[in-house]
């Protein structure tokens, strides 16, 4: 989980979230959420895939 300004962020759900949003609109998606889909991805691995280690 990733600590965050009123709660806490599982990357494994976030990154998993945004790719299903990419999945159903990628047309109409900005580059924005595939940038921010690329980092989660990015912090996810620098976590070695467990999601459930903690950044402050």
């Amino acid at each position: 989980m990733v600590a965050a300004s009123g709660g806490s962020i599982d990357v494994g759900e976030a990154l998993a979230h945004n790719q299903a949003v990419m999945a159903r609109r990628e047309k109409t998606m900005g580059l924005s959420i595939q940038r921010e889909t690329f980092m989660l991805g990015q912090l996810s691995e620098k976590l070695g895939g467990n999601n459930q280690s903690a950044v402050a």
